[in-house]
C-alpha cells in the first residue's frame, strides 16, 4: 500500500526527530569523546566476531531499548515513500548501518568496547521499533489523537516541529544527569574556563556570560 499524500504531508517532525535521535545514538555510543587512539584493526574484527564472555543483561536490555526508537523514527519516516513493509526493512537495515558504525567508531575511544553483542542487540531493538511503527504509523502520524492535538495546540509549519524536536531531546537526556543538553546555562566549559568564583556558589546566568566573553576576548 502506497503513502497517503495526508501522511507525507505531515512527516517533518518525523524527519527532524530520525535526524535528532542519531545524534543522539552518535553522542551516547562514544561518550566520553575522551582519549581517541588508533585501534588495533586485527583486535578490533576479533571483537565483532566473536560473542562477549562477560556482559550482563541490563546491558542487553539497554541496547534493545536504545535501537527501537530508532527503528520506529526511521520506520515513520520513510513510509512517505514506500509501502509498509519496504519502509520497515529498509529501517532496519538502517538501524543495523547505524550500530555498526558505532561499534567502529568505539574502537578509537579507550572507555568504549566494541561488541558483536551489542551489534545484535542494536539490531533487535531497530526490528521491535519498526514492528511499532508498522502498527502505530497510520493511526498516530495520518489521523490519529496526537495528529488532531498537533493540528490544534501547536502552530503550523516546520518552526514547531523543530521545537517539539528540541523538546524531546532534552527530555531524553535527562535519563542521564551526566550529559547536560545546551549546558543548562554553564557555558564555562564550552570555553574550558576554570571556576573563579567561592566553592558552593551558584553563578548566575549574566555571570556566565560575562565570564565567558571575557575569555574569549582574551583568546
Amino acid at each position: 500500500m502506497r503513502p497517503t499524500p495526508r501522511f507525507a504531508r505531515r512527516s517533518a517532525f518525523v524527519r527532524y526527530a530520525s535526524v535528532a535521535y542519531v545524534a543522539v545514538v552518535l553522542y551516547a555510543s562514544l561518550y566520553p569523546l575522551t582519549g581517541w587512539r588508533t585501534p588495533s584493526h586485527e583486535l578490533l574484527w576479533v571483537r565483532l566476531g566473536e560473542w562477549p564472555r562477560y556482559y550482563t543483561y541490563g546491558d542487553v536490555f539497554l541496547n534493545v531499548l536504545a535501537y527501537a526508537p530508532l527503528g520506529l523514527l526511521l520506520t515513520l519516516m520513510l513510509r512517505t515513500r514506500l509501502p509498509a513493509m519496504r519502509a520497515a526493512t529498509l529501517a532496519v537495515l538502517l538501524g543495523l548501518a547505524v550500530s555498526f558504525c558505532m561499534e567502529i567508531l568505539q574502537a578509537w575511544v579507550p572507555a568504549r568496547v566494541p561488541s558483536a553483542l551489542d551489534l545484535f542487540c542494536n539490531g533487535v531493538g531497530a526490528l521491535i521499533g519498526a514492528w511499532i511503527g508498522l502498527a502505530v504509523a497510520e493511526p498516530i502520524v495520518e489521523d490519529g489523537a496526537l495528529s488532531r492535538w498537533r493540528q490544534a495546540r501547536l502552530v503550523s509549519g516546520g518552526r514547531a516541529d523543530v521545537g517539539l524536536t528540541l523538546l524531546g531531546l532534552w527530555l531524553f537526556t535527562q535519563l542521564n544527569a551526566a550529559p547536560w543538553l545546551f549546558g543548562t546555562g554553564d557555558l564555562q566549559g564550552l570555553f574550558d574556563i576554570g571556576p573563579a568564583r567561592p566553592p558552593g556558589c551558584s553563578p548566575s546566568p549574566a555571570w556566565q556570560a560575562a565570564s565567558c566573553a571575557t575569555a574569549w576576548r582574551r583568546c
